[in-house]
């Protein structure tokens, strides 16, 4: 998991690689390594949007966040007790006044920072991003294990309701980035487009594209697919499908949203409508294979010399008879009527 560390008069944050069930003690003994942990609980205090921190407890239980989000901790002094001067209050000036009582206004992420650390860890797990990796239909990638993992011990965010199996997303190929001898000309960015070179490092907009035979996705820059389509498919070795964009923003990831729901709703109820055909097939089937037993036991007690028809009225529904128009005789005997 990836945290933005900030300590007092520093500019800028830094991004912190810690485990994602790491307290705010351990990650504080990863950045204050100059002082003890005992010495650094008395001189600061780590906070995350105005709220006290608590150093025993897990950073993930303490700050709620998205799973893309990073979480955001500023490191300050505590400020030790004074006294003996008399005081003051600030009530004199009125802005003073508001100003004490306003809330701290906290200090704003750069954005680059933030696509940088979504195009380049797991959106599920945040750890960096390492192959076999997949993608979901909103154009977010993640690493395979921990799609799996997820899965298998249930323990998938909230805030992924979308992934509800292996057919919620699909292989992808990531290209490296960097020169022939293996090293990245930039220390950070380790994957990006084979055609174009760009990096992936939410600079430049990225697509998956998915081969129309295996299904298999490859992530190219959008650049590529736009000018260079050819050389797309010669990269990745056929045809693709159209491209699904990473990573969308805005209006684009509200489509895709409810574009992604619409279709789950409909695979919902199209297996809920095949469960109850085949459930009533299986009871058709059912009840004609009882009657088929059925009628082979009657056949089987009936005596040798019993009238088939009569025998068989033994066991079936008498119809009602209809009544002759032209006559309600009940009983006739000599030519006698009796009504």
């Amino acid at each position: 998991m990836k945290v933005l560390v900030k300590r007092a008069g520093q500019k800028g944050y830094a991004s912190v690689d810690v485990e994602a069930h790491a307290t705010v003690e351990d990650i504080m003994a990863h950045i204050l390594r100059e002082y003890s942990v005992n010495y650094a609980r008395r001189v600061f205090r780590v906070t995350s949007a105005g709220n006290s921190l608590d150093w025993s407890t897990p950073l993930a239980e303490q700050v709620a966040l998205r799973p893309s989000q990073s979480p955001i901790v500023d490191i300050l002094p505590r400020v030790c007790g004074g006294g003996g001067d008399g005081g003051s209050t600030g009530a004199e000036d009125r802005a003073a006044y508001l100003a004490m009582y306003a809330g701290k206004k906290h200090d704003k992420v750069d954005p680059a920072e933030q696509r940088l650390a979504q195009y380049t860890t797991c959106h599920m797990s945040g750890k960096p991003l390492q192959p076999p990796c997949v993608c979901d239909e909103l154009g977010n990638i993640y690493n395979k294990d921990a799609v799996l993992t997820g899965l298998l011990s249930k323990t998938v965010p909230k805030g992924l309701p979308h992934i509800t199996s292996r057919k919620s997303v699909f292989d992808v190929t990531l290209y490296p980035f960097g020169d022939s001898k293996g090293n990245d000309k930039d220390h950070v960015i380790k994957y990006g487009c084979p055609v174009t070179q760009l990096p992936l490092n939410g600079k430049y907009r990225f697509v998956v594209v998915r081969h129309t035979e295996s299904g298999t996705g490859h992530i190219v820059s959008e650049k590529a697919v736009k000018e260079m389509g050819l050389v797309v498919e010669e990269t990745i070795g056929g045809r693709y499908e159209d491209p699904l964009l990473i990573y969308p923003q805005g209006d684009e990831l509200d489509a895709m949203l409810d574009i992604v729901m619409e279709k789950h709703q409909q695979q919902k109820k199209d297996k809920a409508l095949k469960k109850t055909r085949k459930n009533k097939h299986a009871r058709s089937e059912a009840a004609a294979g009882m009657s088929h037993s059925k009628k082979s036991k009657v056949e089987a007690l009936k005596p040798k010399d019993a009238d088939a028809g009569v025998w068989a009225s033994l066991f079936t529904k008498k119809k009602d008879v209809e009544i002759s128009n032209t006559t309600k005789d009940y009983m006739t005997r000599g030519g006698v009527k009796y009504i």
